[in-house]
């Protein structure tokens, strides 16, 4: 079952892309220390939907995970 699962939720990617220029977070918290900051239009590698985080999203962005806020993010 969890391998079924596992590939309807790779067919059913959804794509990820910044709506603006978005601080790279340490922890899911608008005063974590940004670790840098993604330009507009940028697709994102989501690692972690917001069901952990509400309002947040954990990436992998070179190598380096951290979170975006979900308000600047667009899902495809």
């Amino acid at each position: 079952y969890r391998r079924q699962r596992q590939m309807c939720k790779e067919t059913a990617a959804a794509t990820y892309t910044t709506n603006d220029t978005v601080n790279f977070r340490t922890s899911p918290n608008k005063s974590a220390t940004a670790i840098g900051m993604i330009g507009k239009d940028v697709q994102l590698t989501v690692l972690e939907d917001q069901t952990s985080h509400p309002g947040w999203y954990k990436i992998s962005r070179n190598g380096t995970e951290g979170y975006v806020s979900a308000d600047f993010v667009t899902t495809k």
